[in-house]
């Protein structure tokens, strides 16, 4: 009887992990309703047997409802990595989510409250807060941001012409020992370094992103592939 009982809940249980993963996780919203059904037949059998078989019966429920949801987070691992990365990038804004694909490592990163792709760069072992910028073709660091990495450009460093939103402008030039975003790194970058006051915020731009493999904006989700 006890044989019969598990091979029950254990067919039970695959049909109810297979019926869920059609759509992935669109039917989450169906396992609140759902689960109960799993265990119906099973209940059937504690109703009806001795009160003093009760508790090996449940302690046997608890072990095959636990594989069901081992069972059911290795089919969706790759949905449920995804959900929990958006949980982290809401809890943390800017957080870049390293995630592994088949033929190299990779970066996640979501939009931030500002609606714009922001991300925490480590550049000779210092964190900077930085703005994805294609529309910049080098990385260009703000003039407190290069003072914190200890770069100090004179006046006469700042010969670079540079167009900027506001208009034409000059920068001083200078080079990056490392800069690292999650597992992507680059090392002996070229960057820019702006004027005091003129830049709110040190941009991430294409010198760094066109040496990846690829990245795709896809509405509040960018993906670096390296």
């Amino acid at each position: 009887m006890k044989a019969a009982v598990f091979y029950l809940f254990l067919v039970t249980a695959i049909g109810f992990i297979l019926f869920l993963n059609t759509d992935s996780l669109n039917k989450f919203g169906y396992l609140p309703l759902s689960a109960p059904l799993a265990t119906l037949s099973g209940a059937i059998f504690l109703i009806s047997r001795r009160p003093a078989m009760f508790i090996r019966e449940i302690q046997m429920i608890a072990w095959l409802l636990l594989l069901a949801v081992f069972m059911f987070g290795y089919i969706n691992r790759d949905d449920l990595y995804r959900q929990g990365s958006r949980v982290v990038a809401s809890l943390v804004p800017g957080q870049a989510i390293a995630v592994h694909v088949a033929d190299g490592s990779g970066v996640l990163i979501y939009k931030t409250a500002g609606s714009h792709f922001e991300t925490t760069v480590k550049i000779n072992g210092r964190d900077l807060f930085m703005l994805v910028d294609t529309g910049a073709s080098q990385i260009v660091l703000s003039y407190p941001d290069a003072l914190q990495l200890g770069l100090s450009p004179e006046a006469s460093d700042f010969v670079v012409p540079i167009l900027t939103a506001s208009g034409a402008g000059v920068a001083a030039r200078t080079s990056l020992d490392v800069v690292a975003l999650g597992p992507i790194i680059r090392r002996n970058v070229t960057a820019l370094i702006s004027p005091e006051g003129e830049l709110s915020q040190s941009l991430l731009g294409m010198n760094y992103l066109s040496s990846l493999k690829s990245f795709q904006m896809r509405s509040d989700e960018l993906r670096l592939q390296d």
